[in-house]
């Protein structure tokens, strides 16, 4: 029988290949332990009458299976109705491949990573060791743990920092999804899939070496169409290096999500183009080494492909995590500065789509700036464009150098409201914009806006002035924060009103600001001789960002309507 996968982040048959590719050389076979594998013509003779069926379970034609086993020397059927691909080993891991990472995880964390550990799907990276049995596999084999030392004993410090840089590019892969790729075995109900109505399934990525046969002269092997089996049905990598072995790993997970190859110019496997920083190839071709390696729709020169990833991975695109900014300059998310330092602000987000693009607003007093935006790091995806606006929508400067993924503006800017966005493009001749995606990390650096705002509203009193209230400082721990009240009565009684938000009703002949009543207060206050009260303050700790604090004074004045007179309203926001 075929093992039924409820794989949702599958969609609805799409077109797969634009012609048949020749066989350029021999593919490795499966190995002693699937001895009933065959592939080509033998595969089409033994499916029969039962090709057309298999075909729509993977989303495809019968033409279109027929194409695939001839032209894809790698795909091989197992039994009558599991298809498979043999990939072919990698070559020995190079510079790209020496353990590259130097983050902030530290190694006693290299089995309890998580990029979203409430997601009912989940990519298990298994470095473990795993005993295969009872699955679509038909064996039975104790997989040892993976090492890149030629030992499985233990794992060195350099091995767990190499864990944990694999599990940072294959977290980039699938950023946009909702997904959690984690190293911690997750509960086994968490992997297996069931009929319908059960949301919670994934895979598991056997992170190992060839073993018992299994996988000789192969870099990685994956039953199609096997995300979210009924059974534990892993994908296994046996090709080594933080570059190398977690590509595969991406490769692996999106033969069992029912992708196939991205092959150039008819050979199987797309090699990867360029150098440097630029570098790219598809996930699904075999770009060892290369920098930018994407998710593709086939749409590079020399292709012979037209699988639409993104669309087989996540569906349209209904699996996709909700969007984390604004799409456009009218929408854009704001960008606060935080204590102690407001003028710099920071935000990590993700473009998840190729039409996204993430909008943020910010606010400066005007002078230098400077904006920075990178993408993920190790292994992006994303390659980035960079756009400063006005406040009135226009276009003030644009940055996407040609041979880097990162973008930087640095500019004077006068006081007022700008926004930037973040977009994911392509490169001209090489690769479009359609898999590049990922995370990033924007940063602005400007000069902040005063954090008080005056609200107006005063009320006049004697000599027909109204009193001016006016604040200083930053409201972050520790920081001196001064209100000042001037041109009031002098030698009068004040009350200093407060409330956490606006009331703006009708009081005493003027407009009472702050809303006292809802946690607020009201504190007698002498005025002096000169008109003024300068009331200072160290701002104490633990108040958290957003507080709004609202003020404003009442002055005793019989010149005033009511007897009173009042200044105006004053707004105070912690960063």
């Amino acid at each position: 029988m075929f093992s039924l996968t409820l794989a949702a982040f599958c969609l609805a048959p799409t077109p797969l290949r634009a012609q048949a590719r020749p066989v350029t050389q021999p593919a490795p076979h499966p190995g002693a332990s699937l001895p009933d594998a065959v592939s080509g013509e033998q595969a089409i003779a033994r499916l029969g009458a039962e090709l057309p069926q298999l075909a729509t379970r993977h989303g495809m034609s019968a033409d279109e299976l027929r194409s695939e086993l001839r032209g894809d020397p790698t795909l091989w059927l197992k039994g009558s109705d599991t298809l498979l691909f043999v990939d072919r080993p990698a070559p020995p891991p190079g510079p790209s491949d020496a353990p590259s990472y130097s983050g902030s995880i530290p190694t006693s964390q290299a089995f309890l990573l998580h990029t979203d550990p409430d997601s009912k799907k989940v990519i298990y990276l298994d470095f473990n060791g795993h005993h295969s049995h009872g699955n679509g596999w038909a064996h039975n084999i104790h997989f040892p743990a993976w090492n890149s030392s030629g030992s499985s004993a233990s794992f060195s410090e350099s091995e767990l920092r190499s864990i944990i840089a694999h599990w940072e590019y294959v977290a980039e892969d699938f950023a946009p999804w909702d997904v959690d790729v984690t190293t911690e075995a997750p509960p086994i109900d968490d992997i297996l899939g069931g009929f319908m109505g059960d949301d919670r399934y994934g895979v598991r990525v056997v992170m190992t070496q060839v073993t018992s046969g299994f996988g000789s002269g192969s870099g990685g092997i994956a039953v199609l169409g096997s995300y979210g089996s009924i059974k534990d049905t892993p994908v296994f990598v046996f090709n080594k290096g933080d570059n190398t072995g977690s590509m595969s790993a991406s490769h692996e997970v999106g033969h069992a999500m029912h992708l196939l190859h991205d092959g150039l110019n008819g050979s199987t496997y797309h090699p990867g183009t360029g150098s440097g920083a630029t570098s790219w190839g598809p996930i699904m071709g075999a770009p060892f080494g290369k920098t930018v390696v994407q998710w593709s729709s086939g749409d590079y020169p020399g292709s012979s492909t037209s699988q639409l990833d993104l669309y087989v991975i996540g569906g349209a695109p209904t699996n996709l995590y909700p969007d984390d900014a604004g799409d456009s300059l009218a929408e854009a998310s704001p960008l606060a500065g935080a204590c102690p330092d407001v003028s710099a602000r920071s935000v990590d987000g993700v473009i998840g789509w190729f039409t996204d693009v993430d909008a943020w607003s910010f606010e400066t007093s005007g002078g230098f700036i400077s904006i920075t935006a990178n993408p993920h790091t190790p292994g992006p995806n994303l390659d980035i464009e960079l756009a400063l606006y006005d406040g009135t929508g226009a276009l003030l400067e644009i940055d996407q150098p040609g041979n880097a993924t990162h973008a930087a503006i640095a500019r004077n800017l006068p006081a007022g409201s700008y926004v930037v966005t973040i977009d994911g493009v392509g490169k001209s001749g090489v690769y479009s914009d359609y898999g590049s995606l990922g995370q990033y990390t924007l940063s602005v650096d400007a000069p902040a806006v005063g954090a008080f705002t005056d609200l107006g509203n005063g009320l006049a009193g004697s000599g027909g002035l109204v009193p001016v209230l006016s604040g200083t400082g930053l409201p972050c721990e520790g920081n001196l924060v001064t209100t000042t009240l001037d041109s009031a009565l002098p030698n009068s009684s004040a009350w200093l009103v407060y409330g956490f938000s606006q009331l703006n009703v009708f009081f005493k002949g003027g407009t009472m600001v702050p809303d006292f009543g809802a946690g607020g207060d009201f504190l007698p206050v002498a005025v002096g001789a000169a008109g003024s009260v300068s009331l200072p303050s160290s701002w104490p700790a633990a108040v958290p960002a957003g507080v709004q604090l609202v003020l404003q004074y009442w002055v005793q004045d019989a010149a005033g309507p009511a007897g009173f007179s009042a200044s105006n309203g004053l707004e105070l926001l912690t960063p």
